[in-house]
């Protein structure tokens, strides 16, 4: 299992914060991130999720563990209030979100940052084929219905500046 905490940007921008930064991370699952980044660096995570199967039994692994609930229900391709965040963070999201909810998505993330905050996407079916797109079972819902819908590099950058983000490599 990746630690997304030790890997690449999001560990060197959560080291750059004291105290940690302000993290809503989009797709929070169980919340695993959100309790990390609050127990490890010190931030303070707000995790949305759209499951509320998920939101309910994070939040309540967060109470066994003493810990703020992270969790809050949330669908990333309607409008969300959210605002002054240090960072975005949303890994393995967009190939999930519908493509006519992938406009507002990145509107959202561009609205909760602020100035010089910082999005950070990861997402396995970035810049692939959908027939390059691994098969995923689940039996919770039709994961694979989602997975296809990926985006060429150009189609992705296009995407993030046209909702004001500005790229940096």
């Amino acid at each position: 299992m990746i630690n997304w905490t030790k890997a690449g940007g999001l560990h060197h921008f959560m080291k750059t914060y004291t105290p940690g930064p302000k993290v809503l991370e989009i797709g929070g699952g169980l919340g695993g991130l959100c309790r990390t980044m609050a127990d490890e660096y010190k931030s303070e995570p707000i995790g949305v999720e759209y499951s509320q199967v998920n939101v309910d039994l994070g939040n309540e692994i967060s109470r066994e563990l003493e810990m703020p609930e992270f969790l809050q229900w949330g669908d990333a391709s309607v409008p969300m209030n959210f605002e002054n965040m240090d960072a975005v963070v949303a890994f393995s999201v967009i190939s999930q979100v519908p493509r006519t909810g992938h406009e507002m998505f990145m509107k959202n993330t561009f609205n909760a940052l602020k100035p010089g905050g910082v999005a950070l996407f990861e997402d396995p079916c970035f810049f692939c084929t959908p027939e390059e797109v691994p098969e995923v079972k689940s039996e919770a819902f039709d994961i694979n219905a989602h997975m296809k819908l990926v985006f060429t590099k150009e189609e992705f950058l296009k995407l993030c500046t046209d909702s004001g983000l500005e790229i940096v490599e």
